[in-house]
């Protein structure tokens, strides 16, 4: 109305408008995908795709569903691959309910909901390994028990995970899950035991398509206390320095390291 005054809305200038709009529109938020697609840092990059699905949604709401849908799709892709399982879980549900009961397409719609119902389980097997480790820690800093109880539950949540761990690569999963079984040695001061879980769990983390910053200092950093107990020098350096690298120079973190 504001460029159009007095002009009815079947105006042609009106439908060229918002062609024009339209495509500007959509070559920008492609453009942001792109981008956020070659991201290499996943705390970045979780807070990127939060902020793109706010719009998805908005857009949802405000009749630009055409548009809203295949942008809804291809950030499922992307965070698919930084592995956001719970926001999966909301743009899978979402699009399965567009896909079956908007635009009635069977295919998409059964799509959507096998993979609903696979971030869904992840989803459940990521909780249960959170709480297996929150349990077993409860047990750590609480003085009223002894090593060997806390080696006890150690032992049983990791047996317990094993066939999580095999199912899923959810890094969340991997991340409590290898902390559970390197509880156990610790616990049992087994530090050549333990040496092998950080170094399994580092190979896990490094070959992930993201720099898995949080998790691979973790693991760097168990590794360093293993090298002490083994005497094993070399090795606990190269640990330090990769903490180090990985805690970058306003981390909390660098202070503990260091």
């Amino acid at each position: 109305a504001a460029l159009f005054p007095g002009v009815p809305a079947g105006h042609a200038g009106f439908f060229e408008l918002k062609s024009a709009l339209w495509e500007k529109l959509t070559a920008a938020l492609e453009q942001f995908l792109t981008e956020l697609e070659q991201y290499s840092d996943a705390e970045k990059a979780h807070i990127e795709c939060q902020k793109c699905w706010l719009n998805v949604r908005s857009m949802s709401g405000q009749n630009a569903a055409t548009v809203a849908v295949p942008l809804a799709d291809r950030l499922l892709q992307i965070a698919e691959k930084f592995d956001l399982t719970p926001l999966c879980m909301d743009i899978a549900l979402y699009l399965r309910i567009r896909y079956c009961l908007h635009e009635q397409n069977c295919e998409q719609c059964t799509g959507a909901d096998q993979k609903y119902q696979h971030f869904r389980q992840m989803y459940d097997a990521e909780f249960q390994a959170e709480k297996y480790y929150t349990d077993v820690m409860s047990l750590t800093v609480n003085n009223f028990h002894s090593p060997d109880v806390v080696l006890s539950q150690a032992k049983e949540s990791a047996g317990a995970l094993l066939s999580l761990l095999r199912t899923f690569q959810s890094p969340k999963l991997h991340l409590y899950g290898s902390l559970v079984e390197l509880m156990q040695y610790t616990t049992a001061r087994d530090y050549t035991a333990a040496m092998d879980v950080c170094e399994k769990a580092i190979r896990f983390f490094q070959d992930l398509p993201y720099r898995a910053r949080d998790p691979l200092q973790v693991f760097y950093y168990q590794r360093l206390i293993c090298s002490v107990h083994l005497r094993q020098f070399d090795t606990g350096k190269q640990s330090a320095l990769a903490c180090l690298d990985l805690a970058g120079e306003e981390n909390f973190n660098r202070l503990k390291i260091k």
